[in-house]
C-alpha cells in the first residue's frame, strides 16, 4: 500500500535543502536586521526540521528497498539524521540558533554530496569535462558509419579500456557500481561484468542480442526492460554501436589484434538495433525479418494500440513487428483475435505477467516468423506448450516464473531454431534440463542457478 514512500525521498529531500539555504542566508545578516526576520527564520527552521524528518524516513525505506553500498549509504543516512536533529536544536535554542544553523547547513552539504555520489557515482561533481571528452572522441567517427572506428594506428587495441569502459562509467555506473548495485549488478570492472546480477549473466561474448548488456539498450523506450531507464541520460547511437561491436568481437577485456576489430563491419541487424536504441523503431532481439513480409493490417495494428499494446516495426520498412502486451487494458479473446491478424508480421511478442493460461495460449494461430516470445510470470503449464510447431522460427523463449515442468523437452521439439530458453523459477528439474539439452545440443538454458548454460559448456 505504501510502496511509493521510498520513491518520495528524492522529492522530499529538496525541501529542507532550500529552507536551510534560506535560513543560512538570513543568519548572515547583521544582528539589527536579523531581528526583523526572526519569525521567517523560525518558520523556515520548523518546516526544514519536519521535512528533513520525512526525508530521513523515506530515505531509510529507500535504502532497504534498493541496493546501495553499505558504508556510503550509512554515512549518508547518519549525516542526514544529524542534519534533522540540529534543525530542531536551532529551532529550540534561540541563544545558539545562529551557529546551529551554520552547522545544519554544513551537514546538509555533506549529506547532499553523499546522496549525489550514491545516485550518480563517484566523481560525478567534476566529471563534466571528462564526459565531454568521451563524447567528442565518439563523435569523431564518420557520420555515415553505424559503428565508429577505433582511432589507433597500433597493431593491437583495447576496445574495453578505451571505449566501452568510459561509456559504462558515464551512462551506467550511476546505478551499477560499487556505490549502487541495482539488481545486484555492477558494471565497473571485468569480474563484475562477467558475474552478472540477480537475473543472471549480462554478457554472452560474440552474441550481442543474447547479451542483456547490449540487448536492453535497444529495446523500445517504453519497454520496462529498456536501459538506461526513461528519464536517465541515454546512450547515443555511436555509443550503442561501440557496445555492439565489442560484444560481437567476443567481448575482450584485454589487448586484441587491431585487424580483428577492423574486419568486424556493421551488418543489417546491428544497424537495426542501433536505430531501436534511438527510439526510432521498436523491437530489439531478432535479426531483420525476411524482406517479403506483407504490410500488416492497419486496422489490427490500430486496434491493438487502442487496447494499450505497443506495436512497432523492428526495422524501418521491414514490416516486421514488435508487440508488447505489458500495458494492454485486457488480454481477452478480442485482443488475441487482433494479434492473430498480424501473425505473419509478428517478430517479437512480449506478454509477461499476464493472466494468460494454457487455453488462451493454445487458441493462438501459427506465427510463422515469430523469433522471440516472452511468457514469463504467466499461468502457463506443460499442457499449454503443446503444438509449438506453430512457431517454427522461434529462437528465444522466456518461461520464467511459469508452471512448466519436465514435459518441456518434448513440447519444444518442433522448435528447431530455438537457441535460448529461460526456465528460472519453473518446475523443470535437472533431469528435464538434461533431456532438453539432448534434443538441442547448442541450446542455452537459463535456470537461474547457472545462467545461460549450454550443452557444449557442460561436457
Amino acid at each position: 500500500m505504501f510502496s511509493f514512500l521510498p520513491r518520495l525521498h528524492p522529492l522530499v529531500v529538496h525541501l529542507p535543502i532550500g529552507l536551510l539555504s534560506f535560513a543560512f542566508l538570513l543568519s548572515l545578516m547583521p544582528s539589527g536586521r536579523r531581528a526583523r526576520y526572526e519569525p521567517a527564520l523560525t518558520l523556515s527552521l520548523a518546516i526544514a526540521g519536519v521535512s528533513s524528518l520525512l526525508a530521513c524516513v523515506s530515505g531509510y525505506l529507500l535504502k532497504r528497498s534498493d541496493s546501495y553500498e553499505e558504508l556510503l549509504s550509512s554515512r549518508h543516512q547518519w549525516v542526514g539524521i544529524a542534519t534533522c536533529v540540529v534543525c530542531f536544536a536551532a529551532l529550540a535554542w534561540l541563544a545558539w540558533r545562529r551557529p546551529l544553523v551554520w552547522l545544519a547547513s554544513a551537514l546538509m552539504v555533506v549529506a547532499g554530496h553523499l546522496g549525489g555520489t550514491m545516485t550518480h557515482g563517484e566523481g560525478y561533481l567534476f566529471a563534466t569535462g571528462w564526459e565531454e571528452a568521451v563524447d567528442t572522441s565518439l563523435a569523431a567517427a564518420p557520420a555515415d558509419s553505424s559503428v565508429p572506428a577505433i582511432v589507433d594506428n597500433s597493431v593491437t587495441v583495447n576496445p574495453y579500456r578505451d571505449q566501452v569502459a568510459p561509456i559504462l562509467r558515464t551512462k551506467c555506473e550511476g546505478c551499477h557500481s560499487s556505490v549502487k548495485r541495482k539488481g545486484g549488478l555492477r558494471l565497473d570492472g571485468e569480474d563484475w561484468i562477467r558475474k552478472g546480477g540477480e537475473n543472471g549473466k549480462v554478457l554472452s561474448p560474440g552474441d550481442p542480442m543474447g547479451s542483456p548488456l547490449y540487448a536492453h539498450l535497444v529495446r523500445p523506450m517504453d519497454d520496462d526492460l529498456h536501459m538506461p531507464p526513461k528519464g536517465k541520460r541515454q546512450l547515443t547511437k555511436a555509443e550503442i554501436a561501440v557496445i555492439h561491436r565489442w560484444v560481437a568481437s567476443g567481448a575482450p577485456f584485454g589487448d586484441i589484434p587491431r585487424a580483428s576489430m577492423d574486419t568486424l563491419l556493421p551488418d543489417e541487424s546491428s544497424s537495426a538495433s542501433v536505430e531501436v536504441g534511438e527510439g526510432e523503431t521498436g523491437g530489439g532481439e531478432p535479426p531483420p525479418p525476411p524482406p517479403a513480409l506483407p504490410k500488416a493490417d492497419v486496422a489490427a495494428v490500430t486496434g491493438l494500440r487502442m487496447r494499450g499494446a505497443v506495436v512497432q516495426e523492428v526495422m524501418t520498412g521491414s514490416n516486421g513487428l514488435y508487440v508488447s502486451l505489458v500495458q494492454a487494458t485486457a488480454v481477452d479473446d478480442s485482443l488475441l483475435l487482433l494479434l492473430g491478424m498480424i501473425r505473419e508480421q509478428a517478430i517479437e511478442v512480449r506478454a509477461p505477467g499476464l493472466e494468460w493460461g494454457d487455453a488462451r495460449f493454445l487458441s493462438l494461430p501459427a506465427f510463422p516468423n515469430l523469433r522471440r516470445l516472452d511468457l514469463s510470470r504467466t499461468r502457463l503449464t506443460d499442457a499449454g506448450l503443446q503444438h509449438m510447431e506453430r512457431f517454427p522460427a522461434l529462437e528465444v523463449l522466456n518461461l520464467y516464473g511459469t508452471q512448466v515442468g519436465d514435459g518441456i523437452a518434448e513440447s519444444l521439439a518442433p522448435c528447431r531454431r530455438l537457441r535460448k530458453v529461460f526456465l528460472w523459477r519453473t518446475a523443470v528439474t535437472d533431469a528435464g534440463l538434461r533431456r532438453l539439452r539432448v534434443g538441442f545440443p547448442s541450446l542455452q538454458a537459463d535456470d537461474g542457478r547457472q545462467a545461460s548454460v549450454s550443452n557444449t559448456e557442460t561436457k
